[in-house]
């Protein structure tokens, strides 16, 4: 709080701020303490305590199936029709399989033996998201 009351005097002093300006600085600088309080918080929750990223977090394993991309992790098993993929991005480190605009997946290339079987995937992926359309 000292530090927050330094910097509106500083301000203040500097830039000669209204009564209302100041207020209104002060309410988004508590904003945004606020905001990156939350952000830090959740980071902290889903990183450290035991249980919350469940699925979310850890080792992921996923099938090409005939109605869609099947995916099971230790905690539960997930069929992603392919009308529920988005897209398919394929850049030289990862493939990515958005099926939202804030969702998806990224496979790592270095989890396979060699580049053909990784060009493989991408291509067989490509192909049963075409084909939903």
């Amino acid at each position: 709080m000292i530090l927050l009351s330094a910097i509106l005097s500083f301000l203040n002093l500097h830039f000669g701020l209204s009564e209302w300006g100041m207020m209104a600085f002060q309410f988004i600088l508590y904003f945004l303490l606020f905001f990156f309080a939350i952000v830090i918080f959740d980071w902290l929750w889903i990183c450290f305590i035991p249980g919350v990223s469940k699925g979310v977090l850890g080792e992921h394993k996923f099938w090409i199936k005939e109605d869609g991309l099947f995916e099971k992790t230790s905690y539960n098993e997930t069929l992603y029709p392919y009308r529920a993929i988005r897209r398919i991005i394929l850049n030289k480190s990862y493939i990515v399989i958005q099926l939202t605009s804030w969702t998806g997946f990224f496979i790592a290339r270095r989890e396979f033996a060699n580049e053909e079987e990784w060009k493989a995937l991408g291509e067989r992926l490509f192909s049963c998201v075409k084909k939903k359309d």
